[in-house]
């Protein structure tokens, strides 16, 4: 059935990825894979050294506020869904995701480049659930908190806003 869900997620990105490719293969067969998560951008949310449970999401099942794992520049990276555009028919065909620390780039991708959904993170020998109301509701503030302490920032010094930071 993990297999059946996940045929979105075989579109083939250039360059081809191992890690990429493991990841895939691993939803596909198991439904699920952990991996250790490293750097910041998700403090407080995901900490670097957190082992992180990522399992298939069909991109229509996508939400605002949920974590998911996607691939940028050969990186296999965990952040913050801030927004969804979605097609006439209600799919969705690009995705903005930001980390929820504030410091990081924010990266605009298209379905293909979402590899599953990061649904818990393990710390300190407990599992800790991301995908829940509460945990998305205080990760989506706290990115849109921080995008308006830019914009405010930005104002102030005059430095060049993205588009998500201008809505």
């Amino acid at each position: 059935q993990a297999g059946r869900e996940c045929r979105w997620i075989r579109k083939e990105l250039a360059p081809v990825n191992t890690e990429r490719d493991r990841a895939v293969k691993l939803i596909e067969e198991k439904g699920s894979f952990t991996m250790l998560a490293r750097g910041p951008s998700m403090h407080p949310v995901i900490r670097d050294g957190d082992v992180l449970t990522i399992t298939c999401v069909p991109p229509g099942r996508l939400r605002v506020g949920q974590i998911v794992l996607h691939e940028n520049e050969g990186r296999l990276l965990a952040h913050c869904v801030a927004r969804i555009d979605r097609d006439d028919a209600g799919s969705p065909i690009a995705v903005l995701l930001r980390g929820t620390c504030g410091s990081g780039p924010l990266y605009n991708t298209g379905t293909e480049g979402l590899l599953g959904l990061v649904v818990s993170a393990r710390r300190s020998g407990r599992d800790i659930p991301t995908n829940s109301l509460p945990r998305r509701v205080a990760a989506l503030l706290r990115v849109r908190v921080l995008a308006r302490m830019r914009r405010r920032r930005a104002r102030n010094e005059e430095e060049p806003l993205t588009a998500f930071e201008r809505d």
